[in-house]
C-alpha cells in the first residue's frame, strides 16, 4: 500500500512544472505545464510565443520592475532567468526552441537568452525587437572571438596552436575585435590571426610574449 501510495507522488512530481525563485527578490515564477513535453513544462516555439509564455508565468510586479528599468538593468537576470530558461527550455539541447534559434543564425544558449532577455523588455516597453540587429551583433562577436581550426602557417602550412589573445590595436574594426596569437606545430614560429585579415607574422613585442607563453605552457621547449 506504502509503495503504491509512493509511486502515485512521484507521478505526480514529475508532471509538475518547474517552478523557481527569482533571484533576491524572492518571486516565484509558473512556467504553463506541459505533460506531453520531456520537460513537463510549455517550451515555446519562437520569439513571439516566449513573449506570450513570460507574460503568464513571470510575476505582475517583476514584469514591472523589468519595464521600468533600462534595457542595461536587463543583464541582471542572465544568471537567474537566463540560467532557468537555458536549462529548462532546453536551449542547450534540441528543443523546439533551440532550433528556431539556431535557424535564424543563433549558436550559443547564452545568446539565445540575451536574445530573449533584451527583447522582452523592449517588447514591455512597446520598442522595436530589431531581432536581426541582435543575431548580427552575436554573429560578428564570434567571428572575432574564435580563430578557425584550420588556419595554417603561411610558412609551410603547419596549424597553428592558438594559446591567447588580446583585443585588436585598431578596435574601429569592430568592438568586438580580437587578435590571436599562436605558434606553429611543426617549428614553433609565432602567428597572429585576425578575422578579415587572416595569418600575419606579429611584431616583436608579440613574438617575445607568444613564445614565452608557449615556453612557460610547455607547448615548445626554452
Amino acid at each position: 500500500m506504502k509503495s503504491t501510495i509512493l509511486l502515485l507522488l512521484i507521478s505526480v512530481l514529475l508532471f509538475l512544472p518547474a517552478s523557481f525563485v527569482l533571484g533576491a527578490s524572492g518571486a516565484e515564477i509558473h512556467p504553463t505545464p506541459d505533460p506531453a513535453d520531456p520537460a513537463k513544462i510549455y517550451i515555446p516555439k519562437d520569439l513571439d510565443d516566449v513573449f506570450i509564455e513570460l507574460r503568464k508565468m513571470l510575476p505582475q510586479d517583476v514584469q514591472t520592475k523589468m519595464k521600468n528599468g533600462t534595457e542595461q538593468e536587463m543583464i541582471e537576470y542572465h544568471f537567474s532567468l537566463g540560467m532557468w530558461m537555458r536549462n529548462h527550455w532546453g536551449l542547450w539541447q534540441k528543443s523546439r526552441l533551440a532550433k528556431y534559434f539556431h535557424g535564424i543564425g543563433v549558436q550559443h544558449p547564452d545568446d539565445m537568452s540575451g536574445i530573449i532577455i533584451k527583447s522582452f523588455w523592449r517588447h514591455l516597453n512597446n520598442k522595436p525587437v530589431q531581432l536581426e540587429k541582435q543575431v548580427a551583433y552575436y554573429q560578428e562577436y564570434w567571428k572575432y572571438n574564435i580563430p578557425p581550426e584550420d588556419a595554417v602557417s603561411p610558412a609551410d602550412g603547419s596549424p597553428i596552436n592558438f594559446i591567447s589573445a588580446h583585443p585588436c590595436k585598431d578596435m574601429n574594426v569592430s568592438e568586438h575585435c580580437l587578435e590571436h596569437l599562436g605558434v606553429s606545430k611543426s617549428d614553433g614560429t609565432p602567428w597572429a590571426y585576425q578575422y578579415g585579415k587572416g595569418v600575419y607574422e606579429p611584431d616583436k613585442a608579440e613574438k617575445e610574449s607568444i613564445l614565452g607563453q608557449a615556453q612557460r605552457l610547455g607547448i615548445i621547449k626554452k
